[in-house]
């Protein structure tokens, strides 16, 4: 679907609602990703057409109107929060068997939340698959101590729904802790998490091409990529 396509779809959807949530664009765009949705309505939203307001535990409403300029994102409560952090991206690759993350810059809660929203979202991604999790570029925003309450938050509710079953996770020594802390909860449900610091032996317990994963890599550290 083109841009303008897109643009058309969900000003459409938005326009006869007045105001719905961006579960109910998805549901009746199925030839779009939860991601180009999401993304489309954060352009809308700086452009000021519409606006994109965050409820809390990946949910957003999208109403019809708001002022322009500013951050895109907005609380209930009128705090402002910023969209999905662009320097967090993944790529689907071996027929859905595997993706492919690169992490970068500062991450916090809200990007993960939005990250774990496309993974359940993203139909091309098969049931069991395998991830590999570049993120010895970026620091995160959680406290070691909350680390099993977003974990918590995240999954819970999606038990028996998750994609990803097994996930390779490669970490910087400032990060090691918190990978290791997300590695222990994320057991819970059922996805076997390992913290790495070498690639070669990520890829090897993954069963995935070092060369593979370096080309995919290498994509998503293009300019001008954003997803």
């Amino acid at each position: 679907m083109t841009q303008t396509a897109t643009t058309q779809a969900v000003m459409d959807i938005v326009r006869r609602s007045q105001g719905c949530d961006l579960e109910d664009i998805v549901r009746e765009c199925p030839g779009l990703t939860w991601n180009q949705v999401f993304l489309e309505i954060d352009r809308l939203s700086r452009s000021g057409e519409v606006a994109l307001i965050h409820q809390g535990a990946c949910r957003y409403r999208v109403n019809w109107f708001t002022k322009s300029g500013g951050s895109a994102v907005t609380h209930e409560g009128g705090k402002m929060e910023r969209p999905r952090n662009p320097s967090v991206l993944y790529e689907v690759i071996e027929n859905g068997q595997v993706v492919i993350e690169y992490w970068s810059g500062r991450v916090d809660r809200h990007d993960v939340e939005i990250h774990s929203k496309e993974h359940l979202s993203d139909a091309r991604i098969v049931p069991g698959a395998s991830a590999l999790v570049e993120a010895r570029k970026a620091q995160f925003g959680v406290a070691l101590e909350d680390v099993s309450n977003v974990v918590d938050s995240l999954y819970t509710n999606y038990v028996g729904r998750l994609k990803v079953g097994k996930c390779a996770v490669l970490v910087n020594s400032n990060t090691y802790d918190l990978a290791r802390a997300y590695e222990r909860s994320a057991s819970k449900y059922g996805i076997n998490v390992i913290v790495f610091h070498d690639l070669d032996i990520a890829c090897k317990w993954l069963g995935v091409r070092v060369e593979t994963v370096l080309k995919s890599l290498d994509r998503m550290k293009a300019p001008g990529l954003t997803h």
